[in-house]
């Protein structure tokens, strides 16, 4: 079986990479035009298949890859080789783009293929890709000034990274096989990693079955007392009821700890069974 189809991709290499090296990545879909391994840039096969590398202004280099023309089933799989060849060779992380110009399923008739560094370099091209088309359609509704708080946003959320896990009481038999102690509840710990995008990280410890009454949540960050130039920058921990109501947030200053509690909160004295002092933030 074969199909109509045209493929493309520019993408930028990294600085000083060997032309040989970039021929030999491109060799799989050079050969199967019955292009020289060795030359194949310029334009061949009446345009069947084109490769060049172009500089910018700036000295960065590109390359530019189409192809088109009726090509078998297994066309895909060449492709395939030649993007994770292609994938230490870039600075960023690019695509093929591949069109079947035969097929009825138009929703599939285009199809991206990464490549890139990393995974975590083609995940992020990806989530821009998609935020592309979101923000193509969201034009008809909005202004460019909306449009871009929308975008800064969900970028902001996009490089903001997850990561869940269950836990449970820390001095448990699961941990400490010689004398930890049962353990009675499961909870799962939720870490947000935004250091890079706003200087913070959040954790989340939530029961796994139960209420916001059992969630703790605390976020930690640079701050400072008062919004002022005046005012210093300090460690510090945001504590919070719930996802909702902040309780207090403390501040390290010197060899003291500065607690400020949000309107509304109390904190009192209190003692434990045990006879220990303790404060209690309600």
């Amino acid at each position: 079986m074969s199909f109509d189809h045209s493929l493309t991709t520019t993408v930028r290499l990294k600085d000083g990479i060997e032309v040989e090296k970039i021929a030999q990545a491109i060799t799989p879909l050079a050969k199967y035009f019955g292009v020289d391994p060795s030359q194949p840039f310029g334009r061949h096969k009446w345009g069947e298949f084109e490769c060049a590398i172009t500089q910018t202004a700036d000295g960065s280099h590109y390359l530019y890859i189409y192809t088109a023309g009726d090509v078998t089933d297994d066309y895909r799989n060449l492709v395939e080789e030649v993007a994770a060849s292609l994938g230490a060779l870039v600075i960023n992380a690019g695509s093929f783009s591949l069109k079947n110009f035969d097929t009825a399923d138009l929703e599939n008739a285009i199809e991206e293929i990464a490549f890139g560094p990393s995974q975590e370099a083609i995940e992020a091209m990806e989530r821009n890709n998609a935020l592309d088309g979101a923000i193509a359609i969201l034009r008809n509704y909005l202004d460019e000034a909306n449009l871009g708080l929308v975008r800064g946003l969900a970028q902001r959320l996009m490089k903001a990274k997850w990561d869940v896990a269950p836990v449970i009481y820390w001095d448990s038999r699961q941990y400490n096989s010689d004398s930890g102690l049962p353990a009675k509840t499961a909870y799962l710990m939720e870490v947000e990693d935004k250091r890079e995008t706003s200087g913070q990280l959040r954790v989340v410890l939530d029961a796994e079955e139960g209420s916001d009454k059992d969630q703790l949540e605390i976020s930690v960050e640079v701050n400072r007392l008062s919004h002022s130039e005046d005012s210093d920058d300090l460690p510090c921990a945001h504590l919070a009821f719930d996802a909702d109501n902040m309780a207090f947030s403390v501040f390290k200053q010197g060899d003291r700890f500065i607690l400020r509690p949000e309107n509304g909160v109390t904190i009192e004295r209190g003692a434990l069974d045990s006879g220990e002092k303790v404060w209690i933030v309600e």
